[in-house]
């Protein structure tokens, strides 16, 4: 993390012309992603990956995440998400943009950005309208641009007055038709509930006013906990008499959390469901299929929030997938695909929700668009040709995972956010 006083790093993106653009470079033919009818890409690329969050300095400085970003857009991924938080990613991000405007111009691409966390710890959320203002204009400076599609305040919860049970951990489906549960999570209350929120609102009036300015053409807000982004939608729809551009929620549409997001869904966009005459949101973001790396090959960050019952239920999950009774593998792309295809199917969410998800090498490019397409073909094009019996194996496969983590107590389960003091 950079605070917003500190100099700048430098980031020197490669020489192109020394940068290889081989086959593996390019999109394989016929296989370039739709646009959807927002204007943004079915998948969205996260900028998380250009940072120390999930890379080693070396690879960050190497050609690989110019050559990354290059064959994502010549996919169509179009939407590119970052932060400030995210340590150098906007700098990365932007530097490379700059070097790839011949072949891809400022008018060809989204960006979303975030502001108001500036580190780990819940004192480094800084929610000010000026010093949102100081970082939206170091965005702007970072990734080269005069304007923004999309700025969001950055994970809302830790900012909003701490409204939810002593043990907010557990299955978010559960308090919608709880009335118990919707009144101590407050959200049958169109109110601001103290300094937390005021400070929200706050913030929100100020990206409002540099919407209006056209530094930035949408705002939103993100987080993890869906009955909080639920309460802070319709704070502040009720506020300013409109509903939000666009919310991003990550880590609930995984094969864990297969239901979690979609319950919600009817909330956020359907008026006679949140009780209000128009929408809460207009675009909803679906972030981290993998679960912030819980479905991943490699060993979990240390970092992750997922409990231990959840790890032990993970291993046997990959021993599962790895190996039937005749010692074949029961999935062949292994865990990574599987959850892939589960969080890219747009079944139970609707088609014009796109997925953000972060890429680091040109091969999880090339995997996430042939899986994006694997699962979506049929649903975004009619009389396309779908292997109907892949397709069925691999649902097949995820309802027994779903039904592993609902076996042992952990289907939908969130993590408190923030943690509990």
């Amino acid at each position: 993390m950079i605070p917003l006083d500190a100099s700048q790093p430098i980031y020197d993106v490669p020489d192109p012309s020394g940068i290889p653009d081989a086959n593996e470079d390019r999109p394989l033919p016929g296989k370039e992603l739709p646009r959807l009818d927002s204007g943004f890409s079915p998948l969205a690329f996260g900028g998380a990956a250009f940072s120390g969050h999930y890379q080693s300095e070396d690879h960050i400085r190497s050609s690989e995440p110019f050559r990354t970003l290059r064959l994502a857009l010549r996919y169509g991924i179009t939407t590119i998400d970052t932060s400030t938080y995210y340590g150098q990613s906007e700098i990365v991000l932007g530097s490379i943009l700059r070097a790839l405007e011949p072949e891809f111009p400022r008018s060809s691409y989204k960006l979303m950005t975030k502001c108001g966390r500036f580190g780990g710890n819940k004192q480094n959320f800084d929610y000010t309208p000026s010093t949102l203002r100081k970082s939206v204009q170091r965005s702007l400076e970072r990734l080269g641009t005069t304007y923004l599609d999309v700025l969001y305040l950055h994970d809302v919860e830790f900012v909003a007055d701490p409204i939810y049970p002593e043990d907010p951990t557990g299955d978010p489906t559960r308090v919608i038709d709880d009335d118990t549960l919707r009144a101590v999570w407050g959200l049958d209350e169109n109110k601001s509930r103290g300094e937390g929120d005021d400070k929200i609102v706050a913030a929100y009036s100020e990206l409002r006013d540099m919407r209006s300015e056209g530094l930035v053409r949408a705002i939103g807000i993100t987080g993890y906990p869906l009955p909080t982004l639920l309460r802070l939608a319709c704070l502040l729809t009720q506020t300013f008499s409109e509903p939000l551009d666009t919310l991003m929620s990550y880590s609930h549409h995984t094969l864990s959390s297969p239901t979690a997001l979609a319950s919600y869904i009817p909330l956020f966009f359907s008026p006679s469901r949140s009780h209000f005459s128009i929408p809460l949101v207009r675009n909803l973001f679906c972030a981290s299929p993998l679960n912030m790396g819980f479905f991943g090959d490699r060993q979990l960050p240390s970092w992750t929030s997922v409990s231990n019952g959840m790890k032990a239920i993970r291993k046997e999950v990959i021993k599962f997938l790895e190996e039937d009774e005749d010692g074949k593998k029961r999935w062949e792309g292994g865990i990574v695909d599987l959850a892939l295809g589960y969080g890219f199917r747009r079944g139970t969410l609707s088609k014009e929700i796109p997925t953000v998800i972060g890429l680091s090498t040109l091969n999880e490019v090339h995997e996430a668009v042939r899986v994006w397409w694997e699962v979506n073909e049929d649903a975004f094009f009619e009389h396309r040709h779908v292997d109907k019996f892949k397709a069925a194996r691999r649902k097949e496969l995820e309802k027994e995972v779903t039904s592993m983590f609902e076996r042992g107590g952990w289907l939908n389960w969130s993590w408190a956010s923030p943690p509990l003091l």
